[in-house]
């Protein structure tokens, strides 16, 4: 059930096992001022505008949890913590988690962000939810120079699709779907910045993170 007021939620998926930057935790990498990635973006998904925020993480992600909560002081109220049992398979399952977690706010709309994606300022997430709210899409997607980015924001309309995804997949294929419907308003576009398209996943892009201030 949709709530009157069309409640937006934000989900941060950061579950992940960072495979790609080989010992080190990608999430838990420093930037020049010594803070984490991780504590990066949970700052700016707080200050957005969303009603409630939650962080997903891999059932022995203390460690993250820990570097998240370092840069919340005091601690919003409209933050909490879940974990995904079956984070192994992939993306899937953190999607899977974040959808229920909507589910059960009563959520007209989803804000799927990554947290490997430091550099998504609060203000490009107001514009998703102000655009959300406005157009009543099935999606709402930011794109700079012609390439969608993230964060993106689902319409409870996609929680069942969502919720079938299975593997290490996230919504590419649903968006892929809804573009190429013959109703253009089921997907809508803002323009972003190149931030919606930086993330930090390897072990060349966590030296330039480490350079960051």
């Amino acid at each position: 059930m949709i709530a009157p007021e069309g409640r937006i939620v934000a989900a941060i998926l950061a579950a992940g096992r960072s495979s790609r930057t080989g010992s080190q935790h990608k999430l838990l990498a420093q930037d020049a001022l010594g803070r984490a990635m991780i504590s990066r973006t949970v700052e700016q998904v707080v200050a957005s505008n969303a009603d409630a925020v939650r962080l997903f993480v891999a059932t022995d992600g203390d460690s993250v949890v820990a570097s998240a909560l370092s840069g919340l002081r005091p601690h919003p109220a409209q933050f909490s913590i879940g974990t995904v049992p079956d984070a192994a398979e992939g993306m899937a399952a953190s999607v899977r988690a974040s959808v229920a977690f909507a589910h059960d706010q009563g959520a007209a709309g989803l804000l799927i962000c990554l947290g490997d994606m430091p550099l998504v300022q609060s203000e490009l997430m107001d514009a998703l939810i102000t655009a959300f709210r406005r157009s009543r899409a099935d999606a709402i997607v930011p794109v700079h120079e012609g390439r969608r980015g993230n964060p993106t924001l689902w319409a409870s309309s996609q929680f069942d699709t969502l919720s079938r995804l299975e593997g290490d997949t996230g919504g590419r294929a649903i968006l892929d779907a809804l573009a190429a419907d013959s109703d253009s308003r089921r997907l809508f576009r803002i323009v972003g910045d190149a931030s919606v398209l930086t993330d930090f996943d390897t072990s060349e892009r966590l030296t330039a993170f480490a350079r960051l201030t």
